[in-house]
């Protein structure tokens, strides 16, 4: 087995031990030919690629455990688009600000800015003598309560014995049901802190921030020995998996767009990587100062590693076909990648392995690109798993310059 294959067989064999994939030797000939007839699109294909393996061996049982999907391209006018600039932001209800809850000190930090952490996940731990006298209230308040219940049963079997009169059975039923109500004040009190009355962790100054959701670590404002107040905000964690790009529609594209319309958005700092999603919410108020109306597009899943709050972008959201327009080839834009500066689909080939076929690319709307040279309407195209594809791509060509 030469070098190529070596290195790629340690990379797939990660996701599936039983099932190696074999890479075919680079070859920096022309493409693979592929039979002519009215529907193939000459052009690309038959361009070289130098440093870039045409051919990529994968078994099926492989292509389903990472994920690769096929479809053929389809022939259909593209739609009218509708251009909105925004930024990338996160979902108000998969954000949280970690505050400290109780004027304390810093102990611990559990976290790095830029960290990963599950929802529950400890963050900080602080050292609060406000949380130690509202644990010591609940204690004090409960044992007040447990007097009165012996009281309340000590006076209930003298009144029943003809030993006390009944005003003092009232007056002790009256002293317990004051004391419940202050050990439930106390542990309310306690609840605000985050913790629970039994919760002590071997320390009643001990206060344990964690994570309220699954997310991103994107601020951090807490170092050991810092001093803090209940209202300080030690950290931002926000799941990016459900970012949203929040832009602006004017008013005179808005009955052009609706909820559920398709959305390409180039973000300024990927240009070369489009990023489909769907318009999942429009405002119901005008701005005043832009007279534009907010819209929140859903991206996909799994482009998450490129989302960055802030990051600014374009976003052109279908609105329809126009009348007229011609049939062109086109496939998904998540066909598409680029590799050397090239655009790249892989193309599904009877022996179950892939070719990295150059592709030029027209107009792309709706999340589909028109593809000008270099495919044919009845070839079989990845749609989905193509970075695992590009991946295996980039790992042999490194191989071959080592």
């Amino acid at each position: 087995m030469n070098r190529v294959c070596v290195v790629l067989s340690c990379l797939v064999l990660t996701a599936c031990p039983q099932h190696p994939v074999a890479l075919a030797p680079a070859t920096h000939t022309h493409a693979p030919p592929q039979p002519a007839g009215k529907d193939h699109v000459h052009g690309a294909s038959e361009a070289p690629r130098e440093g870039i393996p045409e051919l990529v061996q994968v078994s099926p049982t492989v292509q389903a455990a990472v994920g690769i999907k096929t479809q053929s391209p389809k022939m259909m006018p593209l739609s009218r688009t509708v251009e909105l600039a925004g930024e990338v932001a996160g979902d108000p209800d998969r954000t949280a600000h970690v505050t400290a809850r109780a004027s304390g000190r810093v102990t611990q930090v559990m976290f790095k800015e830029g960290d990963l952490v599950k929802q529950g996940a400890t963050l900080v731990v602080l050292e609060s003598a406000e949380l130690a006298r509202a644990r010591a209230a609940v204690t004090t308040a409960t044992a007040r309560a447990a007097a009165g219940e012996q009281t309340l049963k000590r006076v209930q079997h003298l009144v029943e014995q003809g030993l006390a009169p009944q005003q003092e059975l009232h007056a002790a039923q009256a002293e317990a049901h004051i004391s419940a109500a202050e050990v439930l004040a106390a542990q309310q009190a306690l609840g605000a802190f985050g913790v629970a009355p039994g919760d002590t962790g071997g320390d009643a100054a001990r206060l344990v921030l964690r994570a309220p959701v699954g997310g991103t670590v994107t601020m951090r404002n807490a170092v050991v020995g810092q001093a803090v107040g209940a209202q300080d905000v030690l950290a931002t964690v926000v799941d990016l998996t459900r970012a949203y790009f929040e832009a602006r529609v004017f008013e005179r594209d808005l009955a052009s767009i609706a909820q559920g319309s398709v959305v390409e958005v180039r973000l300024h700092a990927y240009p070369d990587t489009p990023l489909v999603g769907t318009v999942a919410f429009l405002g119901a108020e005008v701005d005043r100062a832009t007279q534009s109306i907010l819209a929140r597009v859903r991206f996909q899943q799994g482009v998450e590693d490129l989302l960055k709050l802030g990051l600014f972008g374009n976003a052109r959201v279908a609105t329809g076909t126009a009348q007229g327009s011609p049939d062109v080839l086109t496939v998904p834009l998540s066909a598409v990648t680029r590799v050397m500066d090239r655009d790249l689909v892989f193309v599904a080939r009877p022996d179950g392995g892939f070719a990295a076929q150059n592709v030029t690319l027209g107009q792309s709307a709706g999340g589909r690109v028109h593809v000008r040279d270099g495919l044919a309407l009845a070839d079989q195209v990845a749609v989905e798993g193509v970075f695992n594809l590009k991946s295996i791509l980039l790992k042999s060509t490194f191989a071959e310059e080592e």
